[in-house]
């Protein structure tokens, strides 16, 4: 065989793996680029975008997880193939907030869940709403929630570039709130004090929003949620103690709460900012327990609740009524059984000034 044959059948072989190699790359890195270049502005601070491919979050929970905020983001940046990517992940947020949950039925049988996400007035920027839609079985469809500004990518970070559109999937795996295609709804509060949650077992490990993540993904009621957290050893971020409103349309709402690292699940169609469970009494929750008592008050005044009846309540409450430096800056409304939501972005609860979503 000639020389000038043989260096042909090694360009033609070198070739052929060139195009797996890239094939291979594509399969996992294409998805994000897809959802970088379907991001869109909603208004000022809110922008859009949609998911189809595999995060891989099903193998890299079985593998161990993440114990921690930097342990995530060795993840993601692995994932986006992000080596140069700026720092994920704020050490420190500010605590001005009052987020809220309702859940009820209305007249026709349908679950309805509420959900007030609000935060300091300065330090809001980017909330980002994603359509998640898991390829080859890995997982449900949602839609969900994120405020972007917990990233470290800087006080003047926008997606407005296709570079800073491929940062915002990260947002993928800072789940503030959603629901997926089981009308599972699923939301994230600050429970009220600094009481940090590290539970250390032979476990596979959970930070706060990556739980979100996996609730969307992998459960479709309350019993499998509560399950899946614990099969984790959880871990709260940002410094402050959460707890968990989860709400399904079979008619079940709870919240989950860590106290002294045990997992505590309580019955409950409304939550503000402090514990419901017995044995942790807070001092400063007074704005907190108005709200509640405020929510509460409705679902013992009505039987029923329309979307509308959510959208309301939430409004009833929103933080910049109470003064102060916090605003609502989403309220969103979630039909269970119709699979869609409603966001009323920045306190303008005007029906024609509302999204709607549908998975």
């Amino acid at each position: 065989m000639s020389v000038k044959k043989i260096i042909k059948r090694i360009g033609l072989v070198l070739g052929f793996f060139g195009m797996l190699i890239l094939a291979g790359a594509w399969k996992t890195y294409g998805p994000f680029v897809r959802a970088a270049n379907s991001v869109k502005q909603l208004d000022q601070h809110f922008y859009y975008m949609e998911f189809k491919g595999n995060t891989y979050l099903e193998e890299y929970l079985t593998h161990g997880g993440a114990a921690s905020n930097q342990e995530l983001a060795v993840y993601i940046e692995n994932l986006l193939r992000g080596n140069n990517m700026k720092k994920l992940f704020k050490n420190e947020v500010p605590l001005n907030t009052g987020c809220a949950t309702i859940s009820a039925k209305t007249a026709d049988g349908k679950k309805v869940f509420g959900r007030n996400y609000d935060w300091s007035k300065d330090q809001f920027k980017c909330g980002l709403i994603i359509k998640n839609t898991p390829k080859h079985g890995h997982g449900y469809k949602s839609i969900s929630t994120c405020q972007l500004d917990f990233l470290g990518f800087g006080d003047n970070y926008k997606p407005d570039s296709f570079g800073n559109k491929y940062l915002a999937t990260s947002g993928l795996f800072v789940t503030l709130d959603g629901m997926n295609e089981k009308g599972l709804c699923v939301s994230d509060l600050l429970a009220g004090d600094q009481e940090v949650t590290n539970q250390n077992t032979e476990k596979s490990d959970l930070t706060t929003t990556l739980a979100l993540r996996g609730i969307l993904d992998f459960c479709a009621d309350v019993p499998e949620a509560i399950k899946f957290l614990e099969n984790y050893d959880m871990h709260s971020v940002i410094g402050y103690a959460h707890h968990f409103a989860i709400s399904d349309p079979a008619g079940r709402s709870v919240v989950v709460e860590y106290l002294d690292n045990k997992m505590i699940v309580t019955e409950a169609a409304a939550v503000t900012n402090h514990y419901l469970a017995e044995g942790k009494v807070l001092d400063d929750v007074e704005n907190s327990t108005i709200r509640l008592q405020a929510l509460n008050n409705l679902l013992e005044e009505k039987e029923y609740f329309s979307e509308a009846d959510i959208r309301d309540a939430l409004n009833s409450i929103h933080a910049s009524s109470y003064g102060g430096k916090s605003k609502t800056w989403w309220s969103a409304v979630f039909n269970q059984h119709d699979l869609r939501v409603r966001y009323y972005l920045a306190e303008n609860y005007d029906e024609e000034d509302s999204l709607t979503f549908k998975l």
